[in-house]
């Protein structure tokens, strides 16, 4: 009785050393696989991008311009873009992504944000064809549904 005791006990810590423990960081963020629109818009009019970050170590991005003032980029990105276009959710059936992006791409909108793990496509469409670019979108196989982004919740 006391070598089947010592032998499940040498047994037991022989497994337990053995197995490796991996403790993932949840503090990990998965790229989405495309550049932050924010810091596009910022080289394409001729600022340099770069981020700054608060004493809770979050970073934000920001605009140095070509007069060399500094602007949060998000703030440049949404003044540029508010006026004349919205933003707006597209929902659709993840497996068909390609034919979804496709009308989009075909509509030649601007592509805000792709969140695949969402299954959400966020888009750009100009304020004087909003209603016909939607009701195509809608009407693409594949898609769920689109709504207004009229808060920028996913800008």
């Amino acid at each position: 009785m006391k070598k089947t005791l010592i032998g499940t006990l040498a047994s037991s810590l022989l497994f337990t050393a053995c197995t490796s423990s991996s403790i993932s960081n949840t503090n990990n963020i998965k790229s989405i696989g495309m550049p932050n629109p924010a810091s596009v818009h910022c080289e394409k009019i001729g600022g340099k991008s770069f981020t700054k970050k608060n004493l809770a170590g979050d970073e934000f991005a920001f605009c140095k311009l070509s007069d060399g003032s500094e602007v949060d980029a998000w703030e440049l990105f949404r003044s540029a873009h508010q006026q004349d276009h919205t933003n707006f959710i597209v929902h659709y059936d993840a497996t068909k992504k390609q034919k979804v992006l496709s009308k989009i791409q075909n509509q030649k909108l601007e592509t805000v944000y792709v969140l695949d793990n969402l299954s959400i496509i966020v888009v750009s469409v100009p304020q004087s064809k909003v209603k016909e670019i939607v009701n195509e979108i809608e009407k693409t196989d594949g898609v769920f549904g689109v709504q207004e982004d009229s808060v920028n919740q996913l800008y």
